[in-house]
């Protein structure tokens, strides 16, 4: 009996990362994703903030350096800075 618990209790620790994964977020069937509106001021929705410009990246595209509580996202191959709080877009660099 207790072979059994355990062995169901290793089993269990195998599937449970497949329970956590998250679901990448698409458009239902037949629609396209609406463009994304860059213009300074307006804010970056939320789910385009977290495609962070590494370093490297900046320094080879001449990008300012962020300021404190700001930094660079990639969108559809744009290069925004934004405020890190809010999302407002506080500059960006076109392809």
């Amino acid at each position: 009996m207790n072979k059994m618990i355990v062995a169901l209790m290793g089993a269990s620790f195998l599937f449970t990362p497949a329970a956590f994964a998250q679901e990448q977020k698409k458009p239902p069937a037949g629609q396209q994703q609406q463009p994304v509106v860059i213009e300074k001021g307006k804010m970056l929705p939320a789910d385009h903030r977290g495609q962070r410009v590494s370093d490297k990246d900046i320094k080879q595209r001449k990008l300012r350096n962020p300021g404190q509580g700001e930094r660079w996202v990639e969108v559809d191959g744009t290069f925004v800075l934004i405020n890190v709080a809010t999302g407002m877009i506080v500059s960006s660099m076109g392809r």
